[in-house]
């Protein structure tokens, strides 16, 4: 299995191919500008009514979660949190009613010019998604602003952000490796994460495999899945007696729900790669691959549901079900022309001829021969 740098694209194991080392978080980004007071347009969006769940369109850069709203403080920004942030947190997420990002950013503001560390770091980030502006640059701008002022006092996730924007922004591996320190040094387990990618790349710091190694297992010591994940796949890729610390590794971040090493996991048990030979266990970690999306896994049971491996009876209805999941995701030539097949001969499915000539046509649109002749 061969290593990558923090990139925000999930890497592949299409056909099992050796997996890449995972990404360490997601990207994030800071300004102090005033904001008018928006008013609620009902009584339903007021805080005292909230009883339902509802989702935003709206994708924040720092990633939230109903969570937030109870912050213990782990030093990761600094600790109590203003009850403005929490509100701002209410609308931000649509607690009780729909998001509302223009009451949150009030709230933020508010909160953030109070000298809240969470929500300067939350305004940010919704500067960096392009508020109250279509010039990225400038929101980002704003954005780092707000991150630096968090980072002044002393939170370790405003570092590590700032890092990040450094990293996958501005292309300069040396200011993110200096900030990506700081943060480290607080314990922030996503900055060790990174440190070590770029210690195992040689960007920005001199390369050193001693040095990932270290990071990497102070991170997976607090129970980050991407720095357990990564800590295995490169005992897998020393192999030998290390294949057991890989399997235990990918398996510490599998029952958090990491798909990536629940699906290296599903690998290790279906070859008896540092574990032994287990089909149901193998089956087991793919599906729960699967139900998160993860494509190769979803790949994985469509094939052992047509074919009745994997310890999973032949299913033509299954594998195609998994096929179509599969299908939502991806374009891939065999996966199209699987799908013509199963409409054109009635497995798993009724025949549909006119259903098969879309997907024979899709997978001829990329250029495969077989699909053409259709």
């Amino acid at each position: 299995r061969r290593v990558h740098g923090a990139s925000p694209a999930a890497s592949s194991i299409l056909s099992h191919e050796e997996p890449e080392l995972a990404p360490s978080i997601p990207k994030l980004s800071l300004n102090l500008p005033q904001s008018p007071r928006p008013s609620p347009t009902s009584n339903s969006e007021t805080v005292a009514s909230h009883t339902t769940h509802s989702s935003s369109s709206f994708s924040p850069a720092l990633p939230i979660s109903d969570a937030s709203l109870s912050h213990p403080g782990d030093g990761s920004t600094g600790g109590s949190v203003d009850y403005r942030t929490k509100l701002g947190l209410v609308y931000h997420l649509g607690i009780g009613s729909r998001a509302d990002p223009k009451l949150a950013q009030y709230y933020y503001q508010r909160a953030a010019e109070g000298g809240d560390e969470l929500a300067q770091l939350l305004l940010g980030s919704m500067y960096q998604n392009g508020l109250n502006t279509k010039d990225h640059q400038v929101g980002l701008d704003i954005a780092m602003q707000y991150y630096h002022a968090a980072a002044e006092q002393g939170s370790a996730c405003a570092n590590f952000v700032i890092g990040r924007c450094f990293q996958t922004i501005e292309k300069n591996d040396e200011q993110a490796a200096e900030w990506y320190t700081k943060a480290m040094t607080m314990s922030f387990a996503p900055a060790q994460a990174s440190l070590a990618l770029l210690y195992y790349n040689g960007n920005g710091v001199d390369q050193s495999l001693e040095k990932t190694m270290e990071l990497l297992s102070l991170g997976a010591a607090q129970g980050y899945p991407p720095a357990q994940h990564n800590l295995g796949l490169i005992y897998e890729q020393n192999g030998g007696d290390e294949l057991a610390k890989a399997a235990y590794w990918y398996g510490q971040a599998a029952i958090q729900g990491y798909a990536m090493s629940q699906v290296s996991l599903a690998m290790c048990y279906e070859h008896g790669r540092g574990v032994d030979l287990d089909t149901s266990k193998s089956t087991y970690w793919y599906t729960q691959a699967a139900e998160q999306g993860n494509r190769d896994a979803q790949k994985y049971l469509a094939l052992c549901y047509f074919q009745g491996k994997g310890g999973l009876p032949q299913d033509d209805k299954l594998g195609m079900e998994w096929l179509l999941r599969l299908s939502q995701q991806v374009s891939d030539v065999d996966v199209l022309t699987k799908l013509a097949q199963c409409y054109e001969s009635g497995i798993g499915v009724d025949i549909d001829f006119s259903v098969a000539l879309f997907w024979y046509q899709k997978a001829a649109d990329k250029g495969f021969p077989m699909a053409q002749t259709k």
